[in-house]
């Protein structure tokens, strides 16, 4: 018992130190907790005490399932980071939190902490999430939150986890520091600084133009940056009457319904009294509601139940004078601020030297414009011999230095008016007019004091006529036009404005009006001295047109033209130029029926269906012009469709075949494609007239051809037949009556004479036979010829020239037929043994001489009573654009050149 009582001694003797120790740590904890309960509590910054443990777990479970990249998880899983945002606890915030949010105590503001964020504050949240999964112990960062009271709090949020805390997230502290009042001074300078920009801008906008229109144009567009205003407007302001003239507006909305009224030109009287006043000491003048302006309600009415608005006029001053106003519509009831009507003030007074200084310019400028138009209509109407054109001049020129809506001139035709050019919106509202004369008092009264006449208002006026269609004018200007003291006519002006036209304006349009007058009546005096002789010139210039058409079809027949290869090539080259990939050409041929298919390329199947089909080419044709077809179905049921373009082929007015190009279903023709195939559609058209001509050419030379072998066999071959039966005839008399030796001279003279027949009937059937000149060329179809003729004659020959000459059809043909025919004339005529044909090309001259042993001739005698083919052979080279020369002396032979120049790029050796 006594062990047991000892050892309890001994173990209490052990504890209590231990306990002692415990003790004083923990009143030592306690302290120190109450002394961080205060330091937290009375902090002057904002504290959150959170608890992410919760966090951290969910963080390491992601990490576990193998996510490294937490900013691409996050962002590809958004709900994510509500979701982490709901595992936040907050322990306790300090009072400067619930001071800084304007909350009535802790409990309010943790109950209702949707009040306080933001919804930037997710995207924030999103950063914190990511810097915590990445091991970042402090996070820092720029937010807005929002008070209970509703202001806008511009906060910096720090969030620090103490060492050794890395593991575990123990509870954080986040500090929340209040920077709103830095952000505003800041923004507020960055405002005072765009603001001096802007208004920089708008003086250098306002330097950069010279109308005053733009003026005013660029200074509304850059002012709405700087002042809420619904609408605004510059203004000019007019002394008598007292109204503004709305130089140019600019609405926010400009959709909104409001706009189409405020249109630049119209014109609103000022009613109050006290405007113009209180304008005139620089004031500002404000209206607290615009319904309330009568000059306003005609614009206003139709939009009753608008938001009462404000105007505000801010006045436009030079040298002490009030020159208009900048006026401003807010886009809320509160109005403008007392700053920004400043710098709207400071704008107008930038304004105001501008617009002035543009007006001074202006005046010069229409000052100097209107003298250059003057020295230029005189100068266009005294070379103008068209009287029916001088009207239209005069109001093409006239509208450089006058403005109007409407503008006619009209002559005096027997007993009514005739309207000879016009120039408006509207130009079938003349036909509304009575335009007989006595019916119009304006005119009869110009006509009778031969004066100008200014409406200043047509609808105060009892001398105006309302016809239809004029309505909308205002002011009116009626001009005569006087030659020799008589009113031939009249230009009138008009216009929407009231009181537009001043006696400046009047002037001016006299000025013209006496130039057109006496251009109108020397024209037609010109004209009647011309009418007779273009009488006389007509039947020249008909004669002439057609010896002009007779030179084309002949120019057309010289030259060989593949149409094939022209229409494929003609189809390439439009394909290409306008980037598609399917068309074709179609052709109409003599018969009506539908056109003919070409060529073509590219088409599908359902294309070429259509394109063949008769209803293809109808629209057309029927039109005479291009048809584009946007979006022309090709299947039904695929619901494929394709752009379409079909132009007219044409030439001298008709269509000989269409063009057709196909393009993908995006595909929209522009205004200088279809221009394009146009132009390529024409050249085609040229072309396939050119073959027609030529194949006529050819038929007509083939028809000549043969006439000329009919002559041949008639002057030569008949003839020799002839001879024949009369040589047999005598020799048969000779024979009965026994005289032996007239038989043989008669049985002579007939061998002598069928030998002749029978070259001549060599020479004519070698002359059908003409395949070897297009098979073989040139030097081939004359060797051809020397074989078969002159070598069975008994003629020597000698051919030199190069053996493989690839030459122009036209020129082997010309060449072969003149060397035939020189050599028919040899045998035929010169008695020859031997002939020598020398065949050359010397850079881009064909020469070609043929020298023959005959016994020669006289040219100057041949020539003169024509005969052997020689006109013939220079025709040939004539036409071909070539030389020929003869060269003969009796006794001694004939050497006959002809030259060609040829195109190298027509050459192949």
């Amino acid at each position: 018992m006594q062990n047991d009582t000892n050892a309890k001694s001994r173990k209490r003797s052990q504890t209590e130190p231990v306990l002692a120790e415990r003790q004083r740590l923990y009143e030592t904890l306690q302290r120190s907790e109450e002394r961080y309960r205060r330091l937290f509590e009375n902090s002057p910054i904002s504290l959150w005490e959170e608890d992410l443990s919760d966090i951290k777990c969910y963080l390491d479970n992601l990490r576990e399932a193998g996510i490294t990249d937490f900013r691409a998880y996050f962002d590809a899983h958004p709900k994510e980071v509500n979701r982490c945002a709901r595992m936040v606890r907050i322990l306790d915030v300090n009072q400067a939190t619930v001071k800084l949010y304007q909350a009535d105590n802790k409990q309010q503001l943790l109950a209702n902490l949707t009040h306080v964020f933001t919804k930037e504050s997710y995207p924030l949240f999103k950063e914190e999430l990511v810097a915590l999964a990445e091991g970042q112990t402090t996070f820092k960062c720029d937010a807005i939150n929002r008070t209970f009271n509703g202001d806008i709090l511009h906060v910096v949020l720090s969030l620090s986890i103490l060492p050794g805390g890395e593991d575990a997230f123990p509870p954080v502290l986040i500090a929340i520091q209040d920077v709103t009042s830095l952000k505003q001074t800041a923004q507020e300078m960055q405002q005072h600084s765009e603001r001096r920009r802007i208004l920089h801008e708008i003086d250098r906008a306002i330097l950069e133009v010279q109308a005053p229109e733009e003026i005013a144009q660029a200074a509304l567009r850059r002012l709405q940056q700087l002042i809420p205003a619904w609408a605004s407007g510059v203004s000019l302001f007019n002394p008598q009457p007292k109204t503004l003239t709305l130089l140019s507006a600019v609405m926010v909305d400009e959709t909104n319904a409001y706009a189409n009224y405020l249109t630049p030109g119209i014109t609103f009287p000022i009613t109050l009294p006290d405007v113009i006043p209180t304008l005139r000491r620089g004031k500002a003048y404000i209206v607290e509601d615009v319904q309330t302006l009568p000059y306003l309600s005609k614009i206003l009415g139709p939009f009753q139940g608008e938001d009462k608005r404000s105007l505000v006029h801010v006045p436009l001053i030079l040298r002490q004078e009030l020159i208009g106003t900048l006026s401003l519509v807010p886009d809320s009831p509160a109005g403008l601020s007392q700053e920004h009507i400043e710098i709207t003030q400071e704008v107008a007074d930038s304004l105001a030297i501008a617009i002035h200084n543009a007006q001074l310019l202006a005046d010069e400028r229409t000052a100097r414009i209107q003298t250059e138009t003057l020295r230029e209509v005189t100068g266009i109407l005294s070379t103008s011999r068209d009287e029916r054109q001088i009207p239209n001049l005069v109001l093409e020129q006239l509208a450089r230095v006058v403005d109007f809506k409407n503008a006619s001139v009209m002559m005096v035709a027997g007993n009514r008016y005739d309207v000879l050019a016009y120039q408006g919106d509207s130009p079938e509202i003349v036909n509304n007019l009575p335009l007989e004369i006595g019916r119009l008092p304006l005119l009869q009264e110009i006509q009778e004091t031969r004066a100008p006449i200014i409406v200043p208002d047509t609808h105060a006026d009892s001398r105006w006529i309302h016809a239809t269609g004029y309505e909308h004018i205002r002011s009116w200007l009626g001009i005569p036009l006087i030659s020799q003291d008589d009113v031939i006519g009249f230009l009138t002006l008009d216009h929407e404005i009231l009181a537009y036209y001043s006696q400046r304006e009047a002037e001016l349009a006299l000025a013209f009006a006496n130039q057109a007058a006496l251009a109108i009546e020397n024209a037609r005096l010109f004209n009647r001295t011309q009418r007779h002789a273009q009488e006389l010139e007509q039947r020249v210039a008909e004669r002439t047109q057609e010896l002009s058409a007779l030179y084309e079809v002949t120019a057309v027949a010289n030259k060989y033209l593949d149409l094939h290869t022209i229409l494929e090539h003609a189809l390439d080259s439009a394909l290409r130029a306008v980037h598609c990939q399917a068309g074709a050409i179609q052709i109409l041929d003599a018969s009506e029926g539908p056109p003919r298919l070409a060529v073509h390329t590219g088409l599908s199947p359902q294309l070429m269906d259509y394109i063949r089909s008769p209803d293809a080419a109808g629209q057309t044709l029927a039109k005479g012009k291009p048809v584009i077809v946007p979006d022309f179905i090709i299947d039904s049921t695929a619901k494929t469709t394709t752009s379409y373009l079909s132009v007219p082929m044409q030439i001298r007015g008709e269509t000989i075949g269409l063009l057709c190009i196909f393009g993908d279903a995006q595909k929209e023709f522009t205004v200088e494609e279809v221009a394009l195939m146009a132009s390529i559609a024409d050249h085609v058209a040229v072309a396939v007239e050119n073959t027609r001509l030529r194949q006529q050419a050819e038929q007509v030379a083939v028809l000549e051809e043969r006439e000329r072998l009919a002559r041949e066999l008639h002057d030569s071959v008949t003839q020799s037949l002839y001879s024949l039966a009369l040589f047999t005839e005598a020799a048969h008399e000779r024979a009965l009556s026994g005289d032996l030796a007239d038989v043989r001279r008669h049985t002579t003279e007939i061998n002598l004479t069928a030998q002749q027949a029978l070259r001549e009937m060599r020479l004519l059937l070698y002359e059908l036979r003409t395949t070897t000149l297009a098979q073989a060329g040139l030097v081939a179809a004359l060797r051809h010829r020397l074989d078969a003729v002159e070598e069975r004659a008994g003629v020597k020959m000698r051919l030199i020239g190069e053996t493989v000459l690839d030459l122009p059809a036209p020129v082997e043909e010309t060449f072969f037929r003149i060397a035939q025919e020189a050599l028919n004339n040899a045998l035929k005529h010169g008695e020859v043994t031997a002939v020598t044909i020398r065949i050359q090309l010397e850079n881009s001259r064909l020469v070609m001489t043929i020298e023959d042993d005959g016994r020669g001739f006289d040219p100057i005698a041949v020539q003169t009573r024509g005969g052997m083919g020689l006109n013939i052979m220079r025709e040939r080279a004539e036409k071909l654009g070539g030389i020929l020369t003869i060269q003969s002396t009796l006794g001694q032979g004939t050497t006959v050149t002809v030259t060609a120049v040829i195109n190298e790029e027509e050459i192949t050796l």
